[in-house]
């Protein structure tokens, strides 16, 4: 997969500061080394990891001092969707996503066929 195929996602750090990721594997931490640096005192050097695998990001615990959370949640390593609130110390980040162009989005329409919809109507009626 190359980097193309990454979907557009993003971070919103303190509600000021926006972070796009690029990169399949993002370090957040407080190293000048990291792809995400946070200059909070409370934040690990490495404190997790953004990974997207199989079609979806997931954030891990890089065994930080403090403890990483999602939605209030302490957690080692889970799947991120749009609107989860990710806390690194004193720090407060928003995962944010953009669909994918070749997503399938119905907003909750049945998006079959006629022939398909005259069937499922009928096979009530025998």
């Amino acid at each position: 997969m190359d980097i193309s195929q990454l979907p557009n996602a993003f971070l919103i750090i303190e509600s000021s500061k926006i972070f796009i990721i690029e990169k399949f594997i993002t370090v957040i931490g407080r190293l000048p080394s990291n792809d995400l640096v946070l200059s909070d005192s409370h934040v690990s050097r490495q404190h997790a990891e953004l990974r997207f695998s199989q079609g979806r990001f997931y954030l891990k615990d890089l065994d930080s001092t403090g403890g990483t959370f999602v939605n209030e949640k302490k957690i080692s390593e889970c799947c991120l969707f749009p609107g989860d609130v990710i806390t690194l110390a004193n720090v407060n980040l928003v995962f944010g996503q953009e669909e994918l162009p070749g997503d399938d989005v119905t907003d909750g329409y049945d998006i079959s066929s006629e022939e398909e919809q005259q069937q499922k109507s009928t096979d009530f009626l025998i």
